[in-house]
């Protein structure tokens, strides 16, 4: 009120009982001026409990809008966590692939531009190293290789300079010929195999039937049969398809038809079937051939690796069996060879849908 009468506005706070802090009442005072004169003063009082009501819906305002601020925050942080873990763990996959020598494409995170770049070093530093390890074993594979055919041209060579039966002189150039065509043989399908194994994944991917595979490697392959006097006994459900490279794939089961029709005995049956595995399909060729050695099974697959046929001809290049393998990869499959319980040996090409 002291306050006022000297002609300035007044505002206090006093409990109405003293010891409850809810009985506090607010008061304000304003002068009373008659011809600039103080003649009096308002005072105006309020309760503080008839504005508890407001102060209380502002604070669950205030309280509802805090917990969904930081509602928010830790949804976008989860979120964030979340994005941030798949693009470390697609990258860490990606670095799997490559230290175990998969074909895998390099991973695009569009969203992270630090990991992306990681990604891409990943991917450039993988091609460095694999084209140097690449260029080493093929080098030593193909010198090995390349030895035998030539050790043969080269002897024969020197005997067709002497003075030979026209009988002999023409076993020496048709085993000069034979050889001439091993080193073809074997230069064309490691070129094949070279290019394929550079790729990550399928050039073009399209719908391909197992069915219409299957009819356009046996018609090409005909002869082989009938020649060997071999059966054919083939199960493929009309459903069965995959996605991928149809050219491919039909080279990979042309590569294990060879091969079954190579060990298969005269009068023999090769068995073809198809089944679902998991989200793709499994290609098995079962042959009646003798059971593999146990010491060449885990190395059929390894490029210039091949077995003596049971009649004797000339080994294969071993890369057939390479470059199955190399297309499965590529298709996100897998190659597998052993001997069946039941006798002879199975091939099971797995590719997915």
């Amino acid at each position: 009120m002291s306050t006022t009468l000297r002609g300035q506005y007044g505002a206090r706070t006093s409990r109405h009982q003293y010891a409850d802090d809810a009985t506090t009442v607010m008061y304000v005072a304003a002068p009373i001026r008659v011809d600039g004169c103080i003649v009096g003063a308002l005072t105006v009082a309020k309760p503080n409990h008839a504005m508890q009501p407001y102060i209380e819906r502002a604070h669950g305002k205030l309280l509802r809008a805090l917990m969904l601020i930081v509602g928010l925050g830790l949804l976008f942080g989860a979120g964030f966590s979340w994005w941030l873990s798949r693009a470390i763990g697609r990258l860490t996959e990606f670095a799997h692939a490559v230290s175990a020598g998969r074909p895998a494409p390099v991973p695009a995170l569009p969203g992270n531009r630090e990991l992306a770049v990681l990604a891409q070093a990943l991917g450039e530093m993988r091609e460095r190293l694999e084209g140097k390890a690449y260029v080493e074993h093929y080098v030593h594979g193909l010198t090995h290789e390349l030895k035998s055919p030539l050790a043969g041209i080269r002897g024969a060579a020197e005997l067709l300079d002497e003075d030979l039966a026209p009988a002999e002189r023409a076993r020496f150039v048709g085993h000069i010929r034979r050889e001439a065509e091993r080193l073809q043989s074997i230069v064309d399908r490691l070129l094949e195999l070279a290019r394929l194994e550079t790729r990550q994944a399928p050039a073009n991917r399209e719908p391909v039937s197992l069915t219409a595979v299957a009819e356009t490697v046996l018609a090409a392959l005909a002869p082989r049969l009938d020649t060997g006097r071999i059966g054919l006994e083939l199960a493929i459900p009309a459903d069965a398809g995959v996605s991928g490279e149809r050219f491919l794939i039909e080279q990979a089961l042309r590569n294990l038809l060879q091969n079954a029709i190579d060990f298969t005995p005269p009068d023999g049956v090769i068995r073809i079937a198809a089944e679902r595995d998991g989200a793709g399909w499994a290609l098995a060729l079962h042959n009646d051939g003798p059971a593999i050695p146990d010491y060449a099974l885990p190395r059929l697959g390894e490029r210039f690796y091949s077995l003596p046929r049971p009649d004797g001809s000339q080994r294969g290049t071993g890369l057939g069996l390479a470059l199955t393998r190399t297309i499965a990869e590529l298709h996100g499959g897998t190659l597998a060879v052993d001997n069946h319980p039941a006798g002879g040996v199975v091939a099971t090409l797995r590719l997915l849908g």
